[in-house]
């Protein structure tokens, strides 16, 4: 944990009022830290980044939705640290949450979205939308029997399409679907 807090810092002083920081996924990993805390140590320090937006990966649903679902309600409601830009937004645009799982509730009272908004000082509004990988989660990860992922282009197209009719002009994708697949 010694580089965490100091990339912590790094990241707090080169944030201006203009930028927007992101986290593009693979929050919970199979490190020493996930092994014994799991999820609740890396939700205590990904709030610290206080990131705008955070997708969620492939790993984040290594040990099944509830315990995806408990990471996002302890990162939105950490209150030991207190970000400028408010809560993370935490994103799953192409996510299909079963209809047992826990992720659908939290999807439901908008602690889980598939975009958010956000309106940065001399640049305007700012669409990010939140897209993982589809196979390589259905096939190597734990997803709850029932929850889905759809396809990742067209998925992106339709929250596109969404955000251009509400007049936003300026969208990030914030996929975690890799370097190839992005070029596409």
């Amino acid at each position: 944990m010694g580089g965490f807090p100091r990339f912590t810092t790094l990241l707090n002083i080169l944030k201006t009022n203009n930028t927007i920081k992101v986290h593009a996924g693979d929050a919970l990993l199979g490190t020493q830290l996930y092994s014994v805390f799991r999820y609740q140590a890396d939700a205590v320090m990904t709030a610290m980044l206080c990131p705008d937006a955070l997708e969620v990966g492939n790993h984040e649903f290594d040990d099944g939705d509830a315990n995806l679902a408990n990471f996002i309600q302890d990162l939105r409601s950490n209150t030991s640290v207190v970000c400028s830009n408010g809560p993370v937004a935490v994103l799953g645009a192409n996510v299909v949450p079963g209809e047992t799982s826990p992720l659908r509730k939290l999807q439901e009272s908008g602690d889980f979205v598939p975009y958010v908004i956000k309106d940065i000082p001399d640049v305007g509004q700012i669409g990010i939308i939140g897209i993982n990988v589809r196979n390589k989660t259905l096939l190597s990860s734990s997803p709850d029997v029932g929850t889905d992922l759809l396809d990742e282009i067209s998925t992106a197209q339709q929250y596109v399409s969404n955000l251009t009719a509400q007049g936003i002009n300026k969208i990030v994708l914030l996929t975690h679907v890799g370097l190839d697949f992005d070029k596409k």
